[in-house]
């Protein structure tokens, strides 16, 4: 139609992690607005979070996904592409809350064979084996990341749709996990993409209504307008 509105919940799965935890350190970078890819970047490298570099960051996504995810020293090696057991150790450490977390999620699991999330979708496994304890413990996190995307893209084209434009209504192009994509003729794009940046400033309120949950750390998007998807 125009032009595209590109909406991504910023750091949704490590904002989520860091409700469930309770890990001291993500509940301080989320609620003091830290960016928490430079903040590793920061501390593996040596450098203020000013100073880290593009690769830098890029490199922390994969430690900030280790630390959480609990990552094997095989698959971290991989991925870092050389051994350093050092770094491993610094990693795996990093958020002791999450790793306390995820032993009692496990640990629950193989106890009852269920697991359940935070807005209460429920999963039981005939058996747990390695491979169901790493798709439960992503099913807990992704699946209450759907939800909240799900409730924000509801309250986002009920708005949308309320307004009387002067031209189509906005169209919802692609959705997954952690975004969004509406396509807007070039006469609403601004006026579209502050809707969507206004109710994506702070979801928290809107978790609330929906689920009756009062997260700890604030959830929000990051909204932009695109002339096409090579600019996501």
């Amino acid at each position: 139609m125009g032009q595209l509105i590109y909406t991504d919940l910023s750091a949704l799965e490590y904002r989520e992690i860091a409700h469930f935890s309770q890990d001291r350190t993500l509940l301080e970078l989320f609620n003091t607005g830290q960016d928490i890819h430079k903040v590793m970047a920061s501390t593996v490298y040596g450098v203020e979070s000013n100073n880290v570099t593009k690769d830098q960051r890029r490199d922390a996504k994969t430690f900030n996904y280790a630390a959480v995810y609990g990552v094997g020293e095989k698959t971290f090696f991989e991925r870092l592409g050389r051994e350093d057991y050092g770094l491993y150790d610094k990693i795996k450490n990093r958020y002791p809350g999450v790793n306390l977390w995820r032993d009692k999620v496990l640990l629950t699991l193989r106890k009852t064979r269920r697991i359940k999330s935070i807005f209460g979708r429920v999963w039981e496994y005939d058996k747990v084996t390695w491979d169901v304890e790493r798709e439960a413990f992503n099913y807990i996190v992704q699946s209450a990341g759907h939800d909240i995307l799900q409730i924000y893209l509801m309250e986002v084209m009920d708005t949308v749709e309320s307004v009387k434009w002067p031209c189509e209504t906005p169209l919802l192009v692609n959705e997954k996990h952690d975004s969004f994509i509406l396509d807007v003729r070039d006469i609403i794009a601004d006026q579209c993409c502050d809707i969507v940046k206004e109710i994506g400033k702070d979801l928290n309120p809107l978790i609330l209504r929906y689920f009756g949950v009062k997260m700890t750390v604030p959830f929000i998007a990051e909204v932009k307008i695109l002339s096409n998807l090579g600019s996501t």
